[in-house]
C-alpha cells in the first residue's frame, strides 16, 4: 500500500472489503504484516444470469450481509455465494434494492 501511494497511482487506498473478510487487518498492518495479501471472495449465485444482471448490486449486497454477521457476533461466510445476502436486502428494502444505487451522469 505504501509503493503505491508513494508511486502517485493512488490517492487513497481502501480496505473496507479486506477489513470485511479479515477483521483484524489494521492490526496486522500495524504490526508490521503490511505485505499480506487479503483474498477477496468471488461474489455469485448458482445462477449465471443473475451474476450479470446484478452483478455490482450483489457484491454490494454480500458484503452487507457479512458487515451484519460481524455486527451479530458470527462469522463471515467461507464462500462468496451472494443468495442469502440478495434475499436478505430484499427482504429489507424491497424491490428498490435492486435499482442503481449511483447516478449515471446522463440527461
Amino acid at each position: 500500500m505504501e509503493e503505491v501511494l508513494a508511486s502517485g497511482a493512488a490517492d487513497m487506498i481502501g480496505i473496507g472489503r479486506g477489513l470485511v473478510v479479515s477483521p483484524d487487518l489494521p492490526n496486522k498492518i500495524l504490526d508490521g504484516g503490511s505485505h499480506e495479501t487479503v483474498s477477496l471472495p468471488r461474489v455469485t449465485t448458482p445462477v449465471s444470469a443473475v451474476d450479470r444482471a446484478l452483478g455490482s448490486i450483489l457484491v454490494i449486497s454480500w458484503y452487507e450481509h457479512q458487515m451484519c454477521r460481524l455486527a451479530e457476533g458470527k462469522q463471515v461466510a467461507s464462500s462468496g455465494d451472494a443468495t442469502v445476502a440478495l434475499m436478505s436486502t430484499l427482504r429489507s428494502h424491497g424491490l428498490g434494492a435492486l435499482a442503481p444505487r449511483r447516478n449515471s451522469g446522463r440527461k
